[in-house]
């Protein structure tokens, strides 16, 4: 308990760092600080090759889901962020690390899809409360929405590929019967979907 207190204090202040650093136009500062964060908590995860690859599917994940979002208009970014340039690799970071803690601190919403989307959606809402109140996105419903969909979507499908990665016999120094990997995979899937 007491390691994972320690990792979510390190998070907040990495979330909040990376934050306001780019709020005050520094985005070197806040990626350094987001990569800073993700490299302690890989030093001392159980499984870190495994924890890596998950972060890295992540990644994509959080390249199609800013992409998206930055296509759509739903998310108005204030000059604070249009001028930096760096605003899909900002939010990559953001999505890689509070992704970094569903196999620690999060671990409950690993546990059901109602738990996992209900906490997407308070965890979105309290995002776009941040970044309204940093003046980094325009403030309104339409955006408050957008980051509460898209999170209570995008967090039942984080906690499902966290469970397929870190609870499977990937990776694992010993594990090479491949077979066994995919029905193991699709077992997971398939007790996940059913809670």
């Amino acid at each position: 308990m007491h390691r994972i207190g320690n990792h979510l204090v390190l998070f907040n202040l990495g979330w909040v760092a990376s934050i306001i650093f780019m709020a005050k136009g520094m985005p070197g500062m806040a990626l350094g600080c987001m990569a800073l964060v993700l490299a302690s908590h890989l030093a001392v995860i159980a499984a870190p090759l495994k924890e890596a690859v998950f972060l890295a599917c992540v990644a994509v994940f959080g390249t199609v889901i800013a992409s998206a979002i930055s296509a759509s208009g739903l998310i108005g970014f204030t000059t604070v962020l249009a001028d930096t340039g760096t605003v899909i690799t900002w939010t990559i970071g953001l999505w890689m690390l509070f992704a970094a803690n569903i196999n620690t601190g999060f671990n409950q919403i690993k546990r059901s899809w109602w738990t996992a989307a209900i906490g997407g959606t308070v965890l979105g809402a309290l995002t776009y409360f941040a970044l309204a109140g940093l003046g980094m996105i325009e403030s309104g419903f339409v955006t408050l929405a957008a980051f509460s969909v898209a999170w209570a979507i995008a967090m039942p499908i984080l906690a499902l590929v966290a469970d397929s990665i870190i609870d499977s016999a990937w990776l694992e120094p010993h594990s090479s019967d491949s077979t066994g990997t995919a029905a193991s995979i699709n077992g997971l899937a398939f007790d996940y979907m059913q809670r």
